[in-house]
């Protein structure tokens, strides 16, 4: 849903004539965002089997649910936002 939402505000920016650095900010963000999801689906998706399955469970999705990247994509974003609409 960030993704989506950060993507209509790039728009918004877009259309309003925000900030140019906002605008890079909040498109760095988003695409941290959408390379955490492409790695949180592979890890997700995969071959079956018992081993590689309970590998997936217990340390390969906990690892990038944790990742710090969520944080620094919506810093990054929360930036953006700041620098569009008060700068």
């Amino acid at each position: 849903m960030l993704p989506l939402a950060t993507l209509a505000l790039i728009g918004y920016a877009l259309w309003r004539g925000g900030s140019l650095l906002g605008i890079a900010l909040m498109t760095a963000g988003l695409l941290v965002h959408l390379a955490l999801t492409v790695r949180l689906g592979r890890a997700t998706l995969g071959g079956v089997g018992g081993h590689a399955e309970w590998v997936r469970d217990t340390s390969t999705r906990p690892r990038l649910h944790r990742h710090p990247g969520w944080l620094a994509g919506v810093a990054l974003i929360v930036g953006g936002l700041l620098l569009v609409f008060l700068g």
